[in-house]
């Protein structure tokens, strides 16, 4: 079962997905098993299934809600890593299902090897809900000087997702920075130049993301 998810996840067959979990519950547990997967894509890609579930089987997706939360925390071990991937597309389909949990995950940014993902789903919400993460505009922000290229980077698509106001003067030394990371827009993994975020999230034209192979 799970093998065949991979599949028709990494083949986009997301329809196929849909009408596998209306049949059949042991499909959702094994989507939960892909969030474990160590592909970055496979990962992402489960998270827009999840995301288009919320949709069309908003009672099937509801019960693994409290179970996605749960394991962002310590007592989990944190072992929940697509757990952000997935409440931030699900809260986009479907806020009344996520309501609960997506301020735990959008605010978890204690964990660094996990933060990447996180900053994902903050843009992800922040775009179509900019005021449920106003208040950690401020912590972005800091992010932006990080050492690491992917905390920076994803800081600064964040901020340009959720359309945050009075970031020029933090952000503008991205502009010279010529680092790529890779960032999941459109159901495929793009490989992208830093100083392209900046110039996106501040509005300057001319730039935009270059896709990579899938």
């Amino acid at each position: 079962m799970r093998e065949e998810l991979k599949r028709l996840l990494l083949e986009r067959r997301f329809d196929e997905i849909e009408m596998k979990a209306l049949k059949d519950k042991k499909s959702l547990r094994g989507m939960m098993a892909v969030l474990y997967d160590a592909d970055d894509l496979l990962v992402h890609r489960a998270a827009t299934a999840w995301g288009r579930l919320a949709l069309s089987s908003p009672a099937s997706v509801r019960r693994f809600m409290s179970r996605l939360a749960w394991q962002l925390n310590d007592e989990s071990g944190n072992i929940g890593r697509g757990s952000p991937l997935v409440i931030a597309e699900v809260a986009r389909a479907n806020m009344e299902l996520a309501k609960e949990v997506v301020l735990v995950s959008t605010h978890f940014l204690e964990d660094r090897g996990l933060l990447k993902r996180v900053l994902w789903g903050i843009g992800r919400v922040g775009e179509v809900h900019p005021a449920l993460v106003q208040d950690i505009i401020e912590d972005l922000k800091m992010l932006l000087a990080d050492a690491e290229a992917d905390i920076r980077g994803m800081a600064a698509w964040a901020l340009g997702k959720i359309g945050a106001k009075g970031i020029e003067s933090s952000i503008a030394p991205l502009l010279d920075d010529e680092r790529s990371i890779t960032i999941y827009e459109n159901e495929i993994m793009n490989s992208v130049s830093i100083r392209s975020i900046a110039q996106k999230a501040l509005g300057i034209t001319g730039c935009g993301p270059a896709p990579s192979a899938a």
